[in-house]
C-alpha cells in the first residue's frame, strides 16, 4: 500500500546577493546550480507527537521538497504493521510499528509548512485518547513496559547535546552572518536566543521529571519547532557562506594574479620602449651639448635628426617588411589552392579516362558477341536447311522407289553443293549491323538433274509390259 505526496512545487532555490564583479555573479550562479543542494540537504525525524486525533511524524530538511516521498505499511507478526516512510531521491527510510487495530491507515495523510520546510505525516487514530509522550504512546503499542530511569536520562543526555549543536551553530551563525552589527547588539541576541533554549531545556526537563504532566504543549512545540528551524537555517546559511566565501576567495586570487602577471608584462614593455628612447634622447642631447662651437653642435643636431629619420625608415622598412610577407603568404597560400584544385582536376580527368576505356572495353565486348552470335544462327539456319533438303530427297527417293519398284526407277543424287561460301574473317573484328546470309540452292534448280516426267514414266511400263508378256 502506497501513498505518494505531491503538494506544491519545489521551492526556488535562495539567490546569492549580488557582488560588485561580473566574475562574482557568475561563481555565485554556478555555486546555486553545483554545491546548493549537495550539502546539508539530508532529511531526518525531527518530531514524534501524539495528539487526540492522531500521531504525527515530523520530517525536516533544509532544500528542497517531499513531491517524492511515499509511505507504504509493511505487515509484521498480528497485529502489529511497520508503517514505512522513504525517499529513493534522497535516499531516506524511516519506518514506525503501529498496531493495526489502534490505527486508520486508510486515512493517513501528509502536510507540509512551506515556510518550515518540514514535512508531517498524520496517521489518525481509531481509538481517541493521548498519552503524556510519545516513548508512553510506543510502548502502550507495541505492549513494553514503561521506560526506565536510566533510559529516560540517556534520552534527556541527546536532547541537551542536540539542543547544544543548534545553539552552537546559531551562535556562530549569527556572527558570521553581521558583520556590521556592533558588539553589544551581539551579545544581546546572543544572550535572547540561549535564553530561549535553556528554557525550551528547562521544560524538557521538567515535563521528563513529571510523566503525569503533558511533556509538549502546543505553545511549547511551535516554539521548540521554530527555534529549532531558524537555528539549523541558520546554521545550513553560515556554512554556505564560509563556503563560498572561501571559494570565492580562491578564483578572485586566480584572477587577481592572471591580471597581475598580464599587467607586469604590458608594463615590462612598456617600460623598456620608454627606457630606449629615453637612452636615445640622451645621447643626442649629450653630443649636442658637447662641443662648444657652433659647427659642433650643428653637426650634431644633423646627426640627431638623420638619427631619427634613419629610425623612421627602419620602422617604415619592418612595416613594409611585414605587409611583403603577408602579400607573400598570400600568394604562397593561393599558389597552394590552385595546385590542389589542379590536382583534384587531375584525378577527376583521370577517373573520367578509365570510365571511358571501361564503357569502350563493355562495348566491344558486345559488338563481338553480336557477331558470334549472328555467326551462330547462320551456321543453325544453313543446318536446318540443310536437314529440311535431306528430307526431301529421301521423300523423292521413296516416292520414285514406290513408283517403279525398289532400284528400278532413277536415283536422286545425294550430294549437295554449297551455294554460299563463309566469308573470310577478317583481321579485325567487323562491327557488321546485320548479317546477310545467300539461300542454298537446291538440287531442283540445277538444270542438269533428272525430273521424271509422265512420258518417260510411260515408255518405261510399255517396255517392261513387252518383256513379261513377249509382245
Amino acid at each position: 500500500m502506497s501513498y505518494p505526496y505531491s503538494y506544491f512545487a519545489a521551492p526556488s532555490a535562495p539567490v546569492a546577493p549580488q557582488e560588485g564583479l561580473d566574475v562574482a555573479s557568475l561563481f555565485d550562479l554556478l555555486h546555486q546550480h553545483q554545491f546548493f543542494y549537495k550539502e546539508n540537504t539530508r532529511p531526518r525525524v525531527i518530531k514524534r507527537l501524539e495528539t487526540e486525533d492522531e500521531f504525527q511524524i515530523y520530517i525536516q530538511k533544509s532544500a528542497g521538497n517531499f513531491n517524492n516521498y511515499e509511505i507504504k505499511v509493511i505487515k509484521g507478526v498480528s497485529p502489529m504493521v511497520q508503517v514505512v516512510i522513504y525517499s529513493i531521491e534522497d535516499n531516506f527510510e524511516t519506518s514506525i510499528p503501529f498496531n493495526v487495530n489502534y490505527i486508520d491507515i486508510e486515512n493517513i495523510n501528509w502536510q507540509w509548512y512551506r515556510q518550515q520546510n518540514v514535512l508531517v505525516l498524520n496517521i489518525p487514530k481509531r481509538i481517541h485518547y493521548i498519552h503524556s509522550s510519545v516513548q508512553d504512546i510506543i510502548n502502550c503499542l507495541l505492549g513494553h513496559e514503561d521506560e526506565t530511569e536510566a533510559e529516560r536520562d540517556e534520552h534527556l543526555e541527546n536532547s541537551l547535546a542536540d539542543h547544544e549543536k543548534l545553539i552552537t551553530a546559531a551562535t556562530q551563525a549569527l556572527k558570521e552572518q553581521e558583520p556590521g552589527v556592533p558588539s553589544a547588539e551581539k551579545d544581546a541576541k546572543l544572550e535572547n536566543t540561549l535564553g530561549d533554549h535553556e528554557k525550551l531545556i528547562r521544560a524538557a526537563l521538567e515535563a521528563l521529571n513529571n510523566p503525569q504532566q503533558q511533556p509538549y504543549s502546543d505553545k511549547q512545540v511551535k516554539q521548540d519547532f521554530e527555534s529549532k528551524s531558524k537555528a539549523t537555517a541558520a546554521a545550513a546559511k553560515a556554512a554556505q557562506a564560509g563556503k563560498k566565501r572561501e571559494e570565492f576567495a580562491k578564483v578572485k586570487k586566480i584572477l587577481d594574479a592572471q591580471k597581475k602577471a598580464r599587467q607586469d608584462y604590458d608594463d615590462k614593455v612598456k617600460r623598456d620602449d620608454h627606457e630606449r628612447l629615453v637612452a636615445h634622447a640622451a645621447n643626442v642631447l649629450k653630443q649636442a651639448t658637447q662641443p662648444t662651437d657652433k659647427t659642433a653642435k650643428k653637426e650634431a643636431q644633423v646627426a640627431g635628426t638623420e638619427a631619427a629619420e634613419e629610425a623612421k625608415k627602419k620602422e617604415e622598412i619592418e612595416k613594409t617588411k611585414k605587409i611583403i610577407a603577408a602579400q607573400r603568404q598570400a600568394a604562397l597560400d593561393k599558389i597552394a589552392q590552385a595546385q590542389k584544385e589542379l590536382e583534384e582536376l587531375t584525378q577527376k580527368e583521370n577517373e573520367a579516362l578509365k570510365l571511358h576505356e571501361v564503357a569502350k572495353q563493355q562495348q566491344l565486348e558486345e559488338e563481338k558477341k553480336k557477331v558470334e552470335f549472328g555467326k551462330a544462327q547462320a551456321e543453325e539456319k544453313a543446318k536446318s536447311e540443310k536437314e529440311e533438303y535431306d528430307q526431301f530427297v529421301k521423300q523423292q527417293q521413296e516416292f520414285l522407289n514406290q513408283f517403279f519398284g525398289f532400284n528400278l526407277g532413277p536415283v536422286i543424287p545425294n550430294t549437295t553443293k554449297e551455294a554460299v561460301k563463309e566469308k573470310q574473317k577478317p583481321k579485325v573484328a567487323p562491327k557488321p549491323k546485320q548479317l546477310k546470309v545467300q539461300p542454298k540452292a537446291t538440287p531442283m534448280s540445277n538444270g542438269h538433274s533428272h525430273k521424271a516426267v509422265l512420258e518417260d514414266v510411260e515408255d518405261e511400263e510399255s517396255v517392261m509390259f513387252k518383256k513379261r508378256f513377249g509382245h
